[in-house]
C-alpha cells in the first residue's frame, strides 16, 4: 500500500465562506505529518475538459483514506455531474424529499460514506443554535436554511458498523478547530500508537 495515499486526507466544505477554517485545517493536517488534498490546494491534480469539476472532486476523494468534513453557514453549490448522480438520488430518497439536489460537499461525505471512507465531521456551533431557535429567534442569521436539512439528513443515517461517519464535533472559531483535528489525530491517521 502506498503510504502517501494512507496519508491523504480529503477536505470537503464550501470554500469562498471558510477560507480561514479550510487554512486551518491544511496547516494543522500538515503538522500532523498527513497530506490535505483541497479542490483549491496547489497539490490538487485537475482533470481533462471533458470531466465535470464535481465528478473529479469525488473522484480525488476516492483516492484518499480519509474526509474532513466541515459544515458551516452555507449550502454550496449544487452538484453538476453525472457519474455520482445515483448518490445524489439516494440522497434525495433517504431525506424523503427534503434535500431534492444535494450540494457537492454533502455529496462528497455521502460517497465517502457509502465507500467506507474514514471519516471526521465539524460543524460551525452556531448552525446548531440557528436550528435549536429554527432561525427565528437569532438576530442576523447567517445560516442557510438548507444546511439544516444537510444535518437532519445526516442525523437520521443509520449507524450500521459498515457504515461510518454519523457523529460530529462542534467548533466556534478556528481555533477551536484547529485543536479539535489536533486531538483527533489517532482517529484520523488511524495510529494507535503512545
Amino acid at each position: 500500500v502506498d503510504k502517501l495515499s494512507d496519508d491523504k486526507v480529503f477536505v470537503s466544505s464550501t470554500i469562498a465562506d471558510l477560507v480561514r477554517e479550510r487554512d486551518i485545517v491544511r496547516e494543522t493536517l500538515i503538522n500532523l505529518h498527513l497530506y490535505p488534498i483541497m479542490s483549491e490546494g496547489i497539490n490538487f491534480q485537475y482533470g481533462y475538459d471533458d470531466v465535470d469539476p464535481h465528478d473529479h472532486c469525488i473522484d480525488e476523494m476516492l483516492k484518499c483514506k480519509q474526509l474532513i468534513y466541515i459544515i458551516g453557514n452555507k449550502y454550496g453549490n449544487e452538484y453538476t455531474g453525472s457519474k455520482y448522480r445515483k448518490y445524489a438520488e439516494k440522497i434525495k430518497e433517504e431525506s424523503k424529499g427534503k434535500i431534492v439536489k444535494p450540494s457537492i460537499s454533502l455529496l462528497e461525505f455521502y460517497v465517502a460514506r457509502s465507500n467506507s471512507i474514514n471519516i471526521k465531521m465539524f460543524i460551525l456551533k452556531n448552525v446548531l443554535e440557528e436550528m435549536k431557535n429554527n432561525g427565528t429567534q437569532i438576530p442576523d442569521s447567517q445560516c442557510d436554511r438548507e444546511v439544516f436539512n444537510i444535518v437532519n439528513f445526516i442525523k437520521q443515517l443509520p449507524k450500521d458498523s459498515d457504515k461510518k461517519g454519523g457523529w460530529w464535533l462542534t467548533f466556534k472559531d478556528t481555533e477551536e478547530l484547529k485543536l479539535l483535528i489536533r486531538n483527533q489525530q489517532y482517529k484520523i491517521d488511524g495510529s494507535h500508537s503512545k
